[in-house]
């Protein structure tokens, strides 16, 4: 590989007592790279063994610190991958939807399939520095994949061509990573809160309801302690539900740039009904379609793919429209029901089972307002329902504010990363007509 060196700006932000000029060398001068390989899956001798090795779904664990897949020693041997040390930086030269381009480093030895590259650094690189700044150019990683779309791919060629900026000191660079990798600890400390309360609320859940078979929960509140058995409804019997509108009443060419969202699929939200990116509609047309709008408390379901999906609308959803692709839900006696009880239920896996089972369609699971009006499920006395709606919803409340947490503490990193690192090299764009 033919050496190059160049200087290049130095970043916004520094930290002081550094001064200097930085420069860019190529990846492949500065680390050696290699991708990992995958045994025969026909050969039973080759799995299940106690080397570790991983696969490209293990790469958003970030700092992977164990993997699924274990190869036996014939199955290392087979094949061609290789054990890689202690922090090395690993890359998805591959993968389904946001998979290619993510970076990771390894807590442990390990080896990997043939769609992760390894990039082991060499004496003047730190690890974390080059971790932290790949990871920090994730998008211009996947605009330089090979191939069209979702079938692109990032290859050793590419990434050994890639131009890192370095400071003129390797303490610069332990400086700059011992700040992102602090700031990487904190998020996840929250990502850990986060996922304990996941589980606290599983587990509360699993006693709240009643088992399967079952019409009396493990679990009552002491007022409701000895109130009986559960009853059993159709959610046709306590709701209004509906489909929204087709393709003939609301077209592509009547979304405006200013209005009234209409939701879909992917605006089924955890904790509610999202609005970014949803189409909008004018006022012409949220009047023409006002049979469609949205009311705070109604449960909104996908109406094909994943069908046991759906959210609840809150009070800022007032008003908005549901898409053709969605069942709108509403309770239609509020005496007896709450569609925040619901809500909590429908979240429950074996909630989600018997919507599964009662779609129809061979090749892509389909529900319609006939089929989810005859669905039942068991619900007891309103007061009991408001009880554990409140509960569980107090548990969505402090689970939604560990993601906000969490969500600001990447926005002020990535925006910390744009500032210690030099601006992208116009050289990474020719990388992959280089590489190829």
């Amino acid at each position: 590989m033919t050496k190059t060196t160049k200087q290049v700006p130095a970043p916004r932000l520094r930290f002081p007592g550094f001064v200097g000029k930085w420069e860019e060398k190529k990846l492949g001068e500065l680390a050696n790279l290699l991708a990992g390989a995958t045994p025969s899956t026909s050969k039973k001798e080759y799995w299940g063994g106690d080397i570790p090795w991983m696969s490209s779904g293990d790469i958003h664990k970030k700092r992977v610190r164990d993997v699924q897949g274990r190869i036996t020693e014939l199955g290392y041997k087979s094949a061609s991958t290789k054990m890689l040390p202690i922090n090395s930086v690993l890359v998805a030269l591959a993968g389904q939807g946001k998979t290619r381009g993510t970076v990771a480093t390894n807590a442990i030895e390990l080896c990997t399939n043939q769609s992760i590259a390894a990039i082991m650094p060499l004496e003047k690189l730190n690890y974390e520095f080059l971790y932290s700044f790949l990871d920090s150019k994730y998008e211009e990683l996947r605009s330089l994949s090979t191939g069209e779309g979702g079938r692109g791919g990032l290859n050793l060629g590419i990434l050994r061509d890639l131009h890192i900026p370095l400071p003129p000191t390797l303490s610069e660079q332990t400086r700059i990573a011992a700040a992102l990798s602090s700031l990487d600890a904190i998020i996840a400390a929250h990502q850990s809160k986060q996922a304990a309360l996941r589980e606290h609320k599983r587990g509360l859940m699993a006693g709240l309801f009643p088992a399967e078979g079952g019409r009396v929960p493990r679990l009552r509140f002491p007022e409701f302690e000895g109130a009986g058995e559960w009853e059993e409804k159709k959610l046709g019997e306590i709701s209004d539900i509906r489909t929204g509108p087709f393709g003939s009443v609301l077209h592509q060419e009547d979304y405006v740039t200013e209005g009234t969202p209409i939701v879909t699929v992917e605006h089924l939200g955890e904790f509610g009904l999202l609005g970014d990116n949803a189409p909008k509609v004018s006022d012409a047309d949220k009047k023409r379609l006002s049979s469609y709008k949205i009311i705070t408390g109604d449960i909104v379901f996908s109406r094909v793919g994943s069908v046991d999906r759906c959210s609840i609308a809150r009070p800022k959803n007032d008003g908005w429209l549901f898409s053709g692709r969605l069942l709108r839900l509403r309770i239609i006696n509020e005496r007896e029901y709450t569609s925040e009880f619901l809500n909590q239920l429908l979240k429950i896996e074996s909630s989600k089972s018997k919507i599964r089972n009662a779609a129809v369609g061979q090749t892509m699971a389909s529900l319609n307002t006939e089929i989810l009006k005859r669905i039942a499920f068991l619900f007891p006395s309103l007061p009991e329902q408001t009880r554990i709606a409140a509960a569980l919803s107090s548990l969505d409340d402090l689970i939604a504010a560990q993601g906000d947490h969490i969500a600001a503490l990447q926005a002020f990193k990535r925006g910390l990363m744009q500032g210690l690192f030099p601006a992208a090299s116009a050289d990474n764009h020719t990388t992959q007509e280089a590489a190829e």
